[in-house]
């Protein structure tokens, strides 16, 4: 095995060992992209209205009914800087556009194979479209272009996002994701292929009653590569849909089980509105260093 490769695997290993055990690459695909689905344990397959919505499912997106825009950052203990940015508008009254960036970066890694500091960071780029079918469903579509970085070896490929929302009344709504269902990351001769997985939802508004909403998700996700299950229960309370505490717990087979906990604030402005989102995801044990995850996300909407 040529020092190339060796190479190769062993800043794949460090970087997924970040986000815990796995066979694939390209993991900014796979990670917490915005505070308030964060919060609520990535229990989002099923929810609708904000641009955050491309990273969960690409339907989300539909008959948002305003420009939306948002941004995220979150750093953690193992090195990994994380920004993910979206946008989406109505291009009618039925379909919408969006798009979103995101970059995840090891920072310097000490390369035990070559010696010294390398770099190890993904980009991706998102284009999607999504319209309401009828009153009850909507359909959204996600094209990636993702481009890969690990010392001296570079990879890039395109992948895609299919997801779909089905509301049968106005308190119901249940999702399907299916996401990076092709491609995959070849450095040199090494291939990875990308997280490819499967995303069930179902979204309940439990109590709502002048101005206090009570709001569950729950979500199930298959990784297909990786063979591994993850589930998650999200509970949300919004004041005025102006206030919001939320809370939630994620189940993973090849994980640390854990809480999560988030708030936020949403101010009406002259040209629209200004949310402030933040997530708290207690410690948990990631490459054998424990760390506290805070997530922030700033969003506009007119």
């Amino acid at each position: 095995m040529n020092k190339a490769i060796l190479t190769i695997l062993f800043l794949l290993f460090f970087v997924c060992s970040a986000f815990g055990a796995s066979k694939e690459a390209g993991l900014v695909l796979d990670t917490e992209s915005g505070a308030k689905p964060a919060s609520l344990a990535n229990a989002f397959t099923a929810s609708q209205g904000g641009s955050e919505s491309i990273w969960y499912n690409p339907a989300g997106l539909a008959g948002t009914g305003k420009t939306d825009v948002k941004a995220t950052y979150f750093a953690d203990v193992t090195g990994m800087m994380n920004t993910f940015l979206s946008a989406s508008m109505p291009l009618n009254v039925t379909e919408n556009a969006g798009v979103g960036l995101a970059y995840s970066s090891a920072g310097e890694i000490n390369n035990a194979v070559e010696g010294g500091p390398v770099q190890a960071y993904d980009a991706d780029l998102v284009l999607n479209y999504s319209r309401i079918l009828t009153n009850e469903f909507k359909a959204g579509l996600n094209l990636k272009y993702l481009y890969s970085r690990l010392a001296n070896f570079n990879a890039q490929t395109i992948s895609a996002d299919l997801g779909m929302i089905y509301t049968p009344v106005d308190f119901i709504s249940a999702g399907l994701a299916i996401r990076n269902f092709f491609g995959g990351l070849k450095y040199d001769t090494t291939t990875s292929p990308l997280p490819f997985n499967i995303g069930l939802g179902l979204g309940v508004k439990a109590f709502d009653i002048a101005d206090n909403v009570v709001s569950v998700n729950l979500d199930g996700k298959y990784d297909v590569v990786d063979a591994d299950t993850t589930e998650g229960i999200g509970i949300e309370y919004a004041y005025a849909k102006e206030l919001f505490l939320r809370a939630g717990y994620i189940f993973e087979n090849n994980s640390a089980n854990g809480i999560t906990l988030g708030a936020g604030i949403k101010m009406a402005m002259p040209w629209g509105a200004l949310s402030i989102d933040y997530a708290f995801l207690p410690a948990f044990m990631t490459s054998d260093m424990e760390e506290n995850r805070n997530i922030v996300t700033v969003g506009v909407n007119f």
